[in-house]
This record gives C-alpha cells, sequence and structure tokens, in this order.
C-alpha cells in the first residue's frame, strides 16, 4: 500500500469477501422493500414461508437464481 494511503478495512483478516467494483451505481430513491409479497415471489423462498421470520436470507452471503436477482433489482 502506498506511503499515506489509509487500508479499506482496519482488520481485512474478518472480510475474506472483498471485492472490487466497477461502476457502481446507488438507488437510494427507490430502495426494494423485502416484504411479504416480494419474498413470496422468490425462489430462494419456495422452501420457506415469507411471512416468518427470514433474516436467515439476508444475514448470510449466498447466491440467488437469475430470477431472484431480477426481482431484487426491479428488473423482472
Amino acid at each position: 500500500m502506498e506511503k499515506g494511503l489509509k487500508a479499506p478495512v482496519e482488520v481485512p483478516e474478518k472480510y475474506p469477501w472483498l471485492v472490487r467494483l466497477a461502476d457502481v451505481a446507488l438507488y437510494i430513491d427507490s430502495p426494494v422493500a423485502l416484504d411479504v409479497r416480494l419474498r413470496a415471489r422468490l425462489d430462494v423462498f419456495r422452501d420457506h414461508d415469507p411471512e416468518r421470520p427470514w433474516a436467515w436470507f439476508v444475514q448470510p452471503t449466498h447466491r440467488i437464481t437469475a430470477h431472484d436477482f431480477e426481482v431484487l433489482t426491479r428488473r423482472g
């Protein structure tokens, strides 16, 4: 690292999944609400009740289907 530059995180060993991103866009003006209706449309909830607690979906890092990506990004 160049002299005078601060590391992106202070303890990088705690964050083994850091990645560099290009062409990042934020859509903070119209967030996607993960309400019951939207969760019911997601493949990942096929074997789960979308009305039950769903922290298991948003807390860990895991793969999602192309369909779920489309729904979550309002493309589908």
